[in-house]
């Protein structure tokens, strides 16, 4: 059965959802993925006349039982000044929060086998 949707994703992927690059997508996605590589490597970014200057923390690699408030009092609130915004990637409060899954502990139903060829298929990041 598997190789049956190995070949169906296949096909749907070569011949009707192929592969977009960026500059195939459409004009609005194509500014915003602009504005992110100018600011991807930025130290500072202007926003509404104001300018906010970018510190990135090295963290370690959290795990479900890692406490992230914890995190945040013990080494970042100490470096910052009075009305510093702490932004937080959304993978790592997932994490914390047990809700990531493991590849592995994830289990495939036959809808998701069907529907997932026609998800976008971009060159440049995941769709």
């Amino acid at each position: 059965m598997q190789e049956i949707f190995n070949i169906y994703t296949h096909l749907i992927r070569t011949y009707i959802n192929k592969p977009k690059n960026i500059k195939q997508m459409h004009s609005e996605l194509i500014k915003s993925h602009n504005e992110f590589s100018k600011l991807h490597n930025a130290d500072k970014i202007q926003f509404n006349d104001n300018c906010y200057k970018i510190i990135k923390f090295k963290t370690p690699i959290f795990s479900p039982k890692d406490n992230l408030i914890s995190y945040i009092e013990e080494y970042i609130i100490p470096e910052c000044e009075e009305n510093d915004i702490i932004t937080i990637a959304e993978s790592v409060l997932a994490v914390t929060q047990n809700n990531a899954y493991r590849l592995d502990e994830i289990q495939v139903s036959k809808w998701s086998l069907i529907l997932f060829p026609w998800v976008s298929n971009v060159t440049y990041g995941t769709g």
